[in-house]
C-alpha cells in the first residue's frame, strides 16, 4: 500500500493491523507514521465484517419506504455520496484530479464514515490513496474467503460477565503485544489473566452454541 505524502512524518518500525488495501493511507494520516502494509493472509469474510458493513431500517422507522429509496440514492448517486461524506467542493475540500481531493485545512464540516454511508466506488478517494484503490479493493474483496461461522450468532447472556472481564484484560494487554512491546513473560501473564477471567467458560459456552447451530444447518 502506499506511504502518506508527507515525506517528513515519522517511520514506525513495526506494528500488527487488519489489512485492508486503504490501510496504509489511513493509518498514516491518522497516526502520523508513514506506514507500509504487507498482507500476510488471505482476506476473511467474517460475521462481524458482513454485520459491520451493513445498512438496515429500523423497525420502528415511521418512514421505511423513504428511508430505502436513500439508502438505494447513497449507493448510486455519486454526486450525493460525496456530498454528504465530504462537504461542498471549494468549501470543504478540493479536487486534485478528477477522482482524489484534499480536505480543506478550515473545513468544519465533519460527514460520516464512507463505511457507513453507500458504497465506495463512488466516493472521491483522498490525495494520499492509491489512485486504483477501488479496483484493488474489489480485487481484495472478491478474494475473501468466507468464514464456516457466516449466519452464527452468539448469545452472550449466559457469560456476559465473563466476556466483560477478559475485554478488561484484553484492552489493558492487547497495545503492548499488538506493537511488539511485551516479552513472553508478558504474554503468559495475559493468557493467566484470560483463564482467570473466564474465558475457559466463554469458549465451552460458544462451542456448545455452535455445535448446536451446525446441527440444524
Amino acid at each position: 500500500d502506499s506511504p502518506a505524502a508527507n515525506k517528513d512524518i515519522k517511520e514506525e518500525p513495526f506494528a500488527m493491523h487488519q489489512y485492508s488495501p486503504m490501510g496504509a493511507s489511513i493509518r498514516s494520516q491518522t497516526y502520523g507514521y508513514n506506514y507500509k502494509i504487507k498482507q500476510f493472509s488471505n482476506a476473511l469474510m467474517s460475521p462481524l465484517g458482513v454485520t459491520a458493513a451493513m445498512t438496515g431500517i429500523s423497525a420502528t422507522s415511521k418512514h421505511p419506504i423513504e428511508a430505502l429509496k436513500m439508502i438505494e440514492v447513497m449507493n448510486t448517486d455519486s454526486e450525493i455520496m460525496n456530498l454528504i461524506a465530504y462537504g461542498i467542493e471549494g468549501k470543504n475540500y478540493e479536487k486534485v484530479s478528477d477522482n482524489q481531493i484534499k480536505e480543506s485545512i478550515i473545513s468544519d464540516y465533519n460527514g460520516p464514515s464512507l463505511y457507513s454511508i453507500g458504497s465506495m466506488a463512488n466516493a472521491y478517494l483522498m490525495e494520499n490513496q492509491i489512485p486504483d484503490l477501488i479496483e484493488e479493493t474489489k480485487k481484495f474483496n472478491d478474494g475473501a474467503i468466507s468464514s464456516p461461522l457466516m449466519g452464527f450468532n452468539a448469545n452472550l447472556s449466559e457469560i456476559i460477565i465473563e466476556v466483560e472481564n477478559c475485554r478488561t484484560v484484553v484492552e489493558e494487554y492487547l497495545p503492548m503485544l499488538d506493537y511488539g512491546l511485551a516479552d513472553e513473560v508478558k504474554l503468559q501473564e495475559f493468557r493467566d489473566k484470560l483463564k482467570l477471567a473466564g474465558s475457559d467458560k466463554i469458549i465451552a459456552e460458544l462451542q456448545s452454541q455452535i455445535d448446536k447451530w451446525y446441527e440444524t444447518k
